[in-house]
Parts: C-alpha cells; structure tokens; sequence
C-alpha cells in the first residue's frame, strides 16, 4: 500500500517541479513603455492646457484692462480668516490639553490620597522604591527620584505628614511634566 501512495507522490512533485516558469522580463519592459507613455502624455497634455489658457489670457487682457482693487480685499479677507482660524484653532487644541492634564491631575492626585489613605505608613518607601523602579523602567525615572526619597523619609513618621506629601507631590508633578515634555522627541 505505501508503494503507490509514494509513486504517486513521486509522479505529482515532477509534474509540479516541471511546469514552466514565466520569464518577467518583457513584463517589465511593458509597464516601463507603458508608464513612460503615460508620463509624456501627462506631461504634454498639460503644456497643451497650459499654452490654450496662455492664448485665452492674451486675448482677455487685450479686451479691457482690469482693477485689481477688489481683488486685493479679497486676499485680505481669506488670509484674515486664515490667520484666524488657525489661532482659534491652535486656542482650542491648547484648551482640550489643559483639560486633559487636569483630569490626569486630578486622578493621579485622588488615587494618591486613596492610597495614602488606605496604607500604613510604614509601607510608604516600599510604595516609593516599587513606583521608583516603575518609572526608572519607562526611561522618566529621574523625575520622580525626589518623590520618592521624600516618601522614604516619611515611612514612620507622624508629624506634618499631609503638608509634607502635598508638596512632595507637587514638586513630583512638576518634575514629572517636565521631564515628560523634555522627552517629547
């Protein structure tokens, strides 16, 4: 039983092996006749135009002379409006940004609270050291070094613990923000 099976097998490779192989060399002189064809063609068709709009230009300026007063008010406006309107819309890319990082603030600042909240304070440098290797892993980690030795000195302690963690977050946040738009390439 396995003598035909492999014959047959033998007798399809040869059969596949053996079909002809088309040569692409007369294909690509084709497409090469064909996109240089094409291209002059683009090419005269438009000098054609071109040389029928010239025609139609000389025959309108002999016809009678024109004023180009409205045409300047004209230019004024669009480039008015232009101008305007990629301030405004400048203005309100800036708007949803802003929006944006506030909500970012926001959040970051009341899951920090609901941690700080919810853990003892004797977790806090493990807390920092692991959020430390976090952002040193993401390439920012030197923008929140100072939070996290201020955390560290905080694990234990009692006095002053929300004034100092306010502005070791907000010392974090604006290191944070800076380095991340330094990072901007």
């Amino acid at each position: 039983m396995l003598f035909p099976t492999a014959l047959l097998s033998v007798i399809l490779a040869t059969t596949i092996l053996a079909l002809p192989v088309p040569q692409l060399a007369g294909e690509g002189a084709a497409c090469n006749s064909i996109f240089s064809s094409t291209d002059n063609a683009i090419g005269f068709g438009i000098k054609n135009a071109e040389d029928k709009i010239a025609s139609h230009i000389s025959d309108i300026t002999h016809l009678a002379p024109r004023q180009l007063a409205g045409e300047g008010a004209a230019c004024d406006s669009i480039f008015s409006s232009t101008d305007n309107a990629i301030g405004f819309g400048v203005k309100n890319a800036e708007d949803k940004l802003a929006g944006n990082i506030t909500s970012v603030k926001e959040g970051i600042t009341s899951m920090v609270k609901r941690v700080f909240d919810s853990l003892n304070r004797r977790q806090l440098d493990k807390i920092a050291n692991g959020f430390q290797d976090i952002t040193d892993a993401a390439g920012v980690g030197f923008t929140t070094t100072p939070l996290t030795g201020a955390l560290d000195g905080l694990d234990g302690t009692t006095t002053s613990i929300p004034a100092n963690i306010g502005a070791s977050i907000g010392d974090a946040e604006e290191n944070i923000l800076e380095g991340l738009g330094n990072a901007v390439p």
